[in-house]
């Protein structure tokens, strides 16, 4: 595992479950296994996964995400969600609710 990645908040971005070993590398957020696996049904024309363990990482990639993450790239994805005039208004999913 990169010791860059150390450095990294490792809180899933779409669940906030802890442990992240993923990353969505077009999207710039980490995620847990479960979320991992719905990114990965979505298509890779979609969501680039890839792993903390098993795949090497260029320091200026770890450095990337690692920006990205914590100037706030996952809001920007949940702006729908977050936004109050959202005539049909959803809820982040929590670590605890189930998969679909």
């Amino acid at each position: 595992m990169p010791k860059a990645y150390e450095t990294i908040d490792k809180e899933c971005h779409d669940c906030g479950q802890y442990g992240s070993q993923w990353c969505s590398i077009n999207h710039g957020v980490l995620l847990c296994d479960e979320c991992c696996s719905v990114h990965l049904s979505l298509g890779r024309h979609v969501s680039q996964i890839k792993s903390f363990k098993r795949n090497y990482w260029p320091p200026s990639q770890l450095n990337l995400i690692n920006e990205l993450r914590s100037n706030g790239a996952n809001f920007i994805w949940e702006y729908s969600l977050r936004d109050p005039q959202n005539k049909f208004p959803r809820k982040k999913p929590s670590a605890k609710d189930p998969l679909p």
